[in-house]
């Protein structure tokens, strides 16, 4: 019948976006417009432009410096929405060099890390990138678990992301057999790294820093000088106990080797000069993975608190403004005591009205003494 119409596309086919909806109206059995333009026809097309694929970025870095690690052989395997083995195509997979390739179709993808991050054009599912084998130097790392919907990753390791950047880090293996009493087995799996930023992604140095944390059984977890390794020009703070660590940041980030299971707080006591302290960050490890984290994962096992700086511009108006108004209320209170101490004449309205007065009353009494003389005459 006559009338004006809305057509909804409520939920879209598999790998296709929402469309906008048509609007359309009708009159004498005829469609007259569609989105408010002329139509004769009365056949209404709506268009369902294709999802495109994910182009995610895949980097491996040094945990400490990090530089890029060329050498590791990386795995990639995936499974689609229905648990279904992802069989990739070729063309899928990106490196700086073609000797980097090992597989590149297939139920897998097999690679080489170079100096560059390679790049892997993704469909919606659920990936893991796997350390098949570390470089020279270098201890094998756990894996990356990561989930692609719409064309974006969306979790890394079950915590929410806003990146398409994946970074696996590479803990160098350790010489030092004086100080592996203090870890146990279960303890050497993952390292969590520790940054202090700015709002531009800058490392900020002077900030304290402190981190506790409990155990599954809510147990406090014992921080060992074995598992800290400080940032460059970073210091541990003398207030620093077995379980809570204290820190000052500096140049580069601090990360915690052999990080035990549990869940973790990170608080700033006291931000450096020119920033506001940031919000407390939680997060959860298991298996030497964090899992869950009251802030935005962007990479493996970084946990980066950020800091804002101070708007010294809304300071310095608010201190004008207070100084205009004080002196304003000591100038009105104390002029008419020190007026009302002395015979000099008030500077205030009052002050005026009495010295008119005054005029007023000399010049009526100089008129009636002229006045008797002449009428002495």
């Amino acid at each position: 019948t006559d009338g004006t119409y809305t057509l909804e596309e409520v939920t879209p086919p598999d790998g296709y976006q929402t469309a906008t909806n048509i609007k359309f109206t009708v009159e004498n059995g005829k469609v007259v417009s569609i989105d408010e333009i002329e139509s004769d026809s009365n056949d209404l097309t709506m268009l369902d432009a294709k999802i495109p694929p994910a182009k995610v970025s895949i980097d491996k870095r040094d945990l400490d410096t990090g530089d890029e690690v060329p050498g590791a052989t990386l795995r990639l395997t995936g499974v689609d929405k229905d648990n279904k083995t992802i069989n990739f195509t070729k063309g899928v997979l990106e490196t700086a060099s073609s000797d980097q390739v090992i597989k590149d179709s297939g139920s897998y993808l097999e690679w080489k890390s170079g100096d560059k991050p390679s790049t892997v054009t993704l469909t919606d599912g659920t990936y893991t990138l796997e350390e098949v084998t570390p470089p020279d130097g270098y201890q094998t790392t756990t894996n990356i678990t990561f989930t692609v919907k719409d064309g974006k990753v969306v979790t890394v390791n079950d915590v929410t992301s806003d990146s398409n950047d994946i970074t696996m880090l590479d803990a160098k293996e350790t010489t030092t057999t004086t100080t592996t009493t203090d870890i146990s087995d279960s303890d050497t799996i993952g390292a969590v790294k520790i940054c202090k930023h700015d709002v531009y992604g800058n490392e900020l140095s002077g900030a304290e820093l402190t981190l506790t944390g409990v155990d599954n059984d809510g147990k406090p977890i014992v921080f060992t000088d074995a598992k800290i390794r400080l940032g460059e020009g970073a210091e541990i703070l003398s207030t620093s106990t077995d379980s809570m660590l204290v820190w000052k940041s500096c140049e580069t980030p601090t990360t915690i080797m052999g990080i035990s299971d549990g869940t973790y707080v990170l608080k700033e006591t006291a931000a450096p000069d020119g920033y506001l302290v940031a919000t407390d960050i939680t997060f959860v490890v298991e298996n030497g993975i964090v899992t869950e984290s009251s802030s935005t994962v962007t990479s493996q096992n970084v946990i980066t608190m950020t800091d804002e700086a101070i708007d010294t511009t809304e300071t310095s108006e608010t201190t004008s403004t207070t100084t205009t108004e004080t002196t304003t209320e000591t100038t009105s209170t104390t002029a008419p005591s020190t007026a009302s101490s002395s015979d000099s004449p008030r500077t205030g309205s009052t002050g005026v009205g009495a010295v008119l007065g005054l005029m007023a009353l000399s010049a009526m009494t100089a008129f009636v003494l002229r006045k008797k003389d002449d009428e002495n005459e």
